[in-house]
């Protein structure tokens, strides 16, 4: 798999294990020990974290396992909602995963777990955001006086089928944390990334939630995640010699005007858009 860990974009070896850890929510089970360790957590201007996040990942022939160690050292002003299955989990502590085992050439797989176990989950389509998408997902998390964990199952039935030696998947571990409950005036103190390594989104309300190479260019995913339109620049931080905007399959692309880096996007409610930058040789 290929994982963006908020930024930090690193290849790693899925391990394959005869049957996966029972989900107890802390990281009891012994078989975490052999899931790839991905700890690289970076803000989106990619200085690091207040505090440490760390993201293991294994398989067995039927579902995915990944887990998170969350350190918080305000344990008791963490925000936690009283959510339901499939309710927006947006504006909570939190972890997601959003995965792309077609790296941009299909359609892509989100889930957010908040410090209950709580889930949501979504699909990332052409078309746009299909929030009715609903996998047999199972999940648990506990909270400590010094950290939370969480544990998620996904069953590859749901994401398209198990994937087959020598497959490369796209995946992105995020965590996003808030500081207390944001009253009316006060200042949004989240730390959770709107933008990969060398990208920048200025609305809060729009997320990068993949890039990867291709060739000579960069792939960007990004999408609306509050359900109201927004108008924002995505800033890069490399030469860019022009820029396109396509659908998830990389084609139909229509040019986007780019100033000294700086491409303007507009956005619907919920609407995602692929965006391919040409680097200059």
């Amino acid at each position: 798999m290929i994982a963006a860990e908020t930024g930090v974009l690193q290849q790693f070896t899925m391990p394959v294990v005869a049957q996966g850890p029972a989900l107890r929510g802390n990281l009891s089970d012994p078989l975490w020990k052999k899931g790839a360790r991905l700890a690289d957590f970076v803000l989106a201007d990619g200085s690091k974290l207040a505090v440490t996040t760390e993201a293991y990942a294994l398989c067995d022939t039927s579902h995915l396992y990944v887990a998170f160690v969350c350190r918080e050292p305000q344990i008791s002003v963490m925000k936690v909602s009283h959510a339901d299955r499939n309710d927006p989990l947006f504006y909570e502590d939190s972890v997601e995963i959003y995965l792309d085992p077609t790296r941009g050439k299909a359609w892509a797989y989100h889930w957010i777990v908040n410090t209950k176990g709580v889930i949501w989950d979504g699909l990332h389509t052409p078309a746009g955001l299909d929030m009715d998408y609903s996998a047999d997902a199972q999940a648990g998390s506990t909270v400590l006086d010094d950290r939370w964990m969480c544990e998620l199952k996904l069953p590859f039935s749901d994401i398209g089928g198990r994937p087959q030696p020598g497959d490369r998947w796209g995946v992105n571990f995020c965590r996003p944390r808030w500081v207390g409950e944001l009253d009316d005036g006060e200042e949004d103190s989240r730390e959770t990334p709107n933008s990969m390594e060398l990208l920048r989104v200025e609305a809060a309300n729009v997320n990068c939630t993949a890039v990867y190479p291709d060739g000579d260019r960069v792939v960007i995913r990004l999408h609306e995640t509050d359900g109201r339109s927004a108008e924002t620049d995505l800033q890069a931080a490399f030469p860019i010699e022009s820029a396109e905007e396509t659908d998830a399959l990389l084609s139909g692309g229509t040019v986007l005007p780019c100033s000294g880096g700086t491409i303007n996007l507009r956005f619907r409610p919920f609407e995602i858009k692929t965006v391919v930058l040409t680097v200059t040789a």
